[in-house]
């Protein structure tokens, strides 16, 4: 008896599962793959200045408006280290929900070294890293001048917000406005993208940056945590276990991952 039962009910499992089977074939996406769309977005710019060390913390907050008046807030947080010759220690993260307390998972690390003109790109944990040129200016280019940019199709203002503290040190804080004329990107009325930087001249970066923009959303960067030490040399050394790629005979490459300094 106790057979018969135990076989009744290995029919019956079998019977559900061959049906659940079925309903998931009968359900299955009635389309080719989607890759959908992303964006990316660059950080505050560290230049391989000299004679400038630093460790610091950048905490970014990124608010996107969404139709219905609500909006999404993700951030991050990530180590940033410069020595005395201008070498650039750099961790970057992932993003995380706004009062998650989920800690940003570090993706890569990223070490310069403006002497060897060398540029590692490596896992988090440094047992693997890609080598690649590096050829950075110590000091931002020359500023686009204000006026009508591309034929008209931009225009470019500025403001001088004058001069305030952070992090102990004194920095300069100019209002930029570029507003995208109507058909310059598909839009079919004025676009005013607005961007503030407070600029470090003793550090050659800017200590905090507030980009107003209504296609991607509001982003807020600051320079947390500053200290003008002279950083651990270790920082900037590979472990011997580490497996390096040599890419630099692709050619002379720029590895510029965000905008210049202010």
């Amino acid at each position: 008896f106790m057979a018969k039962r135990s076989s009744l009910a290995l029919v019956a499992c079998l019977m559900v599962t061959s049906l659940l089977g079925q309903a998931q074939r009968r359900e299955a996406t009635p389309h080719a793959f989607d890759g959908g769309a992303s964006e990316m977005i660059s950080s505050i710019y560290i230049p391989p200045m000299p004679n400038a060390p630093f460790q610091a913390t950048i905490t970014l907050e990124w608010t996107k408006h969404l139709p219905d008046g609500s909006m999404t807030v993700v951030k991050n947080h990530r180590l940033v280290v410069r020595d005395s010759q201008g070498r650039i220690y750099q961790e970057r993260r992932m993003l995380v929900p706004q009062g998650s307390s989920q800690e940003p998972e570090v993706r890569s690390i990223e070490i310069s070294n403006p002497v060897t003109h060398t540029k590692y790109f490596c896992d988090p944990a440094l047992t693997a890293c890609e080598l690649r040129n590096y050829y950075e200016p110590v000091t931002a280019p020359a500023a686009l001048q204000e006026g009508a940019i591309a034929n008209g199709t931009y225009y470019l203002s500025r403001a001088n917000l004058g001069t305030k503290t952070i992090e102990g040190q004194e920095a300069m804080g100019i209002r930029e406005t570029m507003t995208i004329q109507p058909g310059a990107i598909g839009n079919s009325a004025p676009v005013d993208e607005t961007k503030e930087f407070w600029y470090s001249p003793k550090l050659g970066l800017n200590l905090q940056v507030l980009r107003f923009d209504p296609l991607h959303g509001d982003q807020f960067f600051s320079v947390t945590d500053l200290n003008l030490a002279e950083p651990d040399s270790r920082l900037f050394t590979l472990p011997s276990s580490c497996k390096v790629v040599d890419l630099r005979n692709e050619g002379r490459q720029q590895t510029k991952t965000s905008s210049p300094a202010h």
